[in-house]
């Protein structure tokens, strides 16, 4: 079919359709609903072999009426729905030109008829499941084969997955423990835990009557309570407030374990740093708690985060994130009036809604920011470029070309301060006043000092520019020579799992129709059987993994491509490496075809989401220690030195360039010393003997029987 002919055929003007109602402004959810009826239609009609919008008979509508009635199992009301949007979308292909009669226009909507019933869809495994949490997984597979878009499934998902979730605390992951009384409990819960207003609650019991009436459908449950169930009226504020006096550091922590069991940890990280933003506000204006907080306030907090986000940066691009602190910092004082601490909501009258819609169009017509005049490169700009391009050309990592370039600006702007133009300038005092300065150093973000690895690399940075600069002659003589670094402490690393930890994470995300779970399940699978570092996690493709061999290859180390190096990969994280490749990355899949890992926008994935994702699941988990990608790295390799593993081994599997480096891990399993300890502490020893605990005898001068006796191999 030549390129003229596609955008003639249906399935062309279709996408002619969807681009013309997405410049109409509708939103994206909008258009795959309006532009679905017309899909199903063209995908009946292929199948008899039309594809030519002339070729759309009465009778062919028709039949496709008796095709959703039959196979599809729609509703006389869900059939004049499709209808009525195949009707727009002939109505758009006749404005084109390409029809003359809409045959869908006041075509008879065909009644039901009672006939043999449409087979269920057979779901896997749905016979032996009993919990309420397993067979919403199995509901998804049902609307996926039900022929809903994922958009849909998700949609028809996420309130009975709340409903679960409530159930589950309640002790109830049984379908028929559930009660009448208990979904008006939860319909209470939704007003006062969620804030839910009172159609997001008719809505979710909505979707909670379906999913009741699909557990009917496979014998799973004989009643429906959630059909016709009374939908109970939003209550009002408490009468009475709170007599005591909540400060700030109460007020935080209360509301975001409030909010912890609903949100994702991202967006619970987002509000508690607008909250400590908005308090930070408060404080500098001398109001010290949430009771002196009045409209005036609140309009006082609009103006200056108007003045600070968008004007100071010219960028109307800005303007969400300050819808976003707003809109969090209203729904806290919901919340507060909800609980009684405060007595009226400050923020209720104030037309948020509105003013969100006003600086949107305010900043439109923000004037573009003009364009800086480009500075002239110096002669300390231009030594630096020849340095970094010389290095650059040894082969080394865009990251230490980065940190040299980094260094550089700072030892510039120390020069620049002392009021040193010239290299030839440069003396050992003055590198020794630098020094000094380095030591101290905190740099733009930080209160408080760096890291001893992080200062030596300012100081090797200077060390290696002016010995670039003396071997080609830009300099006679090499000031650096005696500069020496510092003393680098390295502590034992804090955020590692024990193994028992580290299962209850493995085991966290639960398979079922969501292509992400998949996903994130084979993330952290890889990440705790190889070891690899978050960017050499982002950077695998699809053939770096060997499933016969059992091993990956790591083409982007750090270091550079002379650390590359091939390790082995456990089975388990294979299996689920391979179920994501099967089921889950088609789905999300958009373009990128080498990637093994993409994001939910079917690119690859960064640093900063492998970090959100194994937080996400760790926050789930309940851990109070600070998980990071790195944690599955270092448990990774204490577990294998804990199980009798050589440590070059662990050296080679984690890439390391000195053994020093993997020595590390061998002190946070001392395992030696905590044998010898039980074997040769009196203490310890008579609690392996089984002897009662007496209070300790006084050794004798002499030596006599009282005295403790220690063993030979502690001295």
């Amino acid at each position: 079919m030549t390129e003229t002919e596609n955008k003639d055929s249906l399935s062309g003007l279709l996408d002619a359709y969807q681009a013309h109602m997405a410049g109409q402004g509708r939103s994206r959810k909008a258009i795959i609903i309006l532009r679905n009826p017309s899909y199903q239609l063209i995908r009946f009609l292929a199948r008899k072999g039309v594809t030519a919008p002339k070729a759309v008979t009465e009778e062919l509508l028709k039949d496709f009426q008796k095709y959703l009635y039959a196979e599809r199992g729609f509703e006389r009301g869900s059939v004049k729905f499709y209808m009525q949007h195949i009707r727009l979308f002939f109505d758009f292909i006749i404005q084109r030109g390409k029809l003359t009669k809409n045959e869908a226009r006041g075509i008879e909507v065909l009644p039901k008829q009672d006939g043999p019933q449409k087979p269920l869809p057979k779901l896997s495994g749905i016979d032996k499941k009993e919990s309420l949490s397993d067979l919403l997984d199995s509901y998804g597979e049902y609307l996926f084969a039900e022929g809903k878009s994922r958009v849909a499934v998700v949609n028809y998902s996420n309130p009975n997955r709340q409903l679960v979730q409530f159930l589950s605390e309640k002790g109830i992951t049984n379908p028929k423990d559930v009660t009448e009384e208990l979904l008006k409990e939860f319909q209470q819960f939704l007003y006062d835990e969620r804030d839910f207003a009172h159609r997001s609650v008719v809505s979710t019991m909505r979707h909670t009557a379906r999913f009741f009436d699909f557990l009917i459908l496979y014998g799973k449950l004989k009643r429906n309570y959630a059909r016709g169930i009374e939908i109970l009226s939003k209550p009002g504020l408490p009468q009475k407030q709170l007599s005591h006096f909540y400060t700030f550091e109460e007020i935080l922590p209360r509301y975001l374990r409030s909010q912890e069991k609903w949100v994702s940890y991202r967006y619970l990280h987002q509000v508690e740093k607008h909250l400590k933003g908005f308090i930070k506000f408060l404080r500098a204006n001398e109001i010290g708690s949430v009771y002196g907080v009045s409209e005036s306030t609140l309009l006082k907090y609009r103006k200056y985060l108007w003045d600070e986000f968008v004007e100071a940066r010219e960028d109307g691009l800005v303007v969400k994130s300050q819808i976003d602190r707003l809109r969090i910092v209203v729904k806290l004082f919901k919340y507060l009036c909800k609980e009684g601490i405060l007595k009226s909501d400050p923020a209720k009258n104030l037309g948020w809604e509105t003013y969100y819609k006003e600086i949107i169009e305010k900043a439109k017509a923000l004037p573009k920011r003009p364009e800086l005049p480009q500075r002239d490169l110096t002669e300390l700009d231009k030594l630096a470029l020849k340095f970094l391009e010389y290095e650059t050309g040894k082969g080394k990592d865009p990251s230490t070309i980065k940190t040299y370039e980094r260094g550089l600006r700072i030892f510039f702007g120390f020069m620049d301060k002392s009021g040193i133009e010239n290299l030839s300038q440069v003396t050992k005092r003055f590198l020794l006043e630098y020094y000094s300065y380095v030591c101290n150093y905190t740099g733009v973000r930080y209160d408080k000092p760096l890291s001893g690895g992080y200062k030596n690399r300012m100081i090797w940075t200077v060390k290696l520019f002016f010995q670039f600069l003396v071997r080609f002659d830009f300099l006679s003589k090499d000031p650096s020579l005696d500069l020496e670094s510092m003393k680098e402490e390295r502590g034992l690393p804090r955020t590692f799992l024990n193994e028992k930890e580290v299962i209850t994470l493995m085991e966290q995300p639960r398979l079922n129709h969501n292509p992400l779970i998949a996903r994130d399940k084979a993330i952290l699978e890889l990440l705790f059987s190889t070891g690899v570092r978050s960017n050499e996690l982002c950077s695998l493709n699809i053939e770096d993994v060997d499933p016969q061999q059992e091993m990956v290859r790591i083409n982007v180390p750090k270091g550079g491509a002379s650390r590359q190096r091939i390790i082995p990969v456990g089975r388990v994280a294979l299996e689920y490496i391979s179920i994501y490749l099967r089921d889950a990355r088609p789905i999300i899949e958009n373009g990128d075809g080498k990637a093994l890992f993409l994001s939910c926008n079917g690119h690859r994935l960064n640093n900063e989401a492998i970090l959100r994702i194994v937080q996400k699941y760790s926050h789930e988990c309940g851990f109070r220690k600070h998980i990071t990608t790195h944690s599955l790295r270092v448990t990774c390799a204490t577990l294998m030195l804990k199980n009798g593993a050589d440590i070059r081994y662990v050296q080679e599997q984690l890439g390391h360039k000195k053994i020093t480096s993997t020595q590390v891990y061998t002190r946070l399993m001392p395992l030696d010393l905590k044998s010898i300890h039980q074997r040769c502490h009196p203490r310890e020893r008579k609690a392996a003997a089984g002897s009662p605990e007496k209070s300790a005898a006084p050794v004798s001068a002499n030596g006599s029987e009282n005295s403790v006796a220690l063993c030979g191999s502690c001295g």
